[in-house]
């Protein structure tokens, strides 16, 4: 009965009305913009770079101590180990995860895209859902630490080692064909083969 009758009393909209209603509706919404949004409630460690706030799904200890190469498994001679390391799940101004990142950058799977000064994380053929808690975050850093262990050369990304390792990452990247490099590593007592 009232919405009948706020019908039948209503007049045109003045000119200042919605003037004052648009003003209302962009403030609003530059208000929802500048909104950030955490990921999932609890207790967990946090760092806000620019836009995006990086949540630790790892913390410990990298050791790079495997080559994958044609099917073939080789150990490392002398592994690259980095204490302490951390994986973070990158949450962004969209309320989501875009993508991983690490602290320090050492290995051989990044993106070659930067943001924010910040190297992604090439994830490859791991697949994931958009963790929803920090149970879920856990697990998949977990999955990409078991993954950044072993240097692939099928899928070589960006490769960040330290100035000692300088020589495997220039094998890794020439030219040459792929057991050539091997031989190079073999000989250059880099890495052996695992039995």
């Amino acid at each position: 009965m009232i919405d009948t009758e706020l019908v039948e009393k209503a007049c045109p909209v003045s000119d200042e009305i919605k003037a004052i209603d648009t003003s209302w509706r962009a403030y609003t919404h530059k208000i929802k913009s500048a909104v950030f949004e955490l990921p999932f409630k609890g207790k967990y460690k946090a760092v806000m770079n620019n836009d995006s706030l990086l949540i630790e799904g790892y913390s410990g200890k990298l050791e790079i101590n495997k080559l994958i190469a044609n099917r073939n498994t080789y150990l490392l001679t002398k592994p690259i180990i980095c204490e302490p390391f951390q994986i973070y799940g990158i949450w962004d101004h969209k309320a989501r995860f875009s993508c991983f990142t690490s602290e320090p950058v050492l290995g051989f799977h990044y993106l070659g895209i930067e943001r924010n000064g910040m190297r992604s994380i090439c994830t490859g053929e791991l697949e994931y859902k958009n963790p929803t808690d920090l149970a879920s975050l856990e697990e998949i850093s977990a999955r990409i630490m078991e993954s950044f262990k072993v240097i692939n050369t099928g899928s070589l990304g960006d490769i960040f080692i330290p100035d000692e390792y300088a020589r495997i990452k220039e094998i890794l990247k020439s030219s040459i064909p792929r057991a050539e490099q091997i031989q190079q590593l073999l000989l250059g007592d880099w890495i052996k083969i695992l039995l």
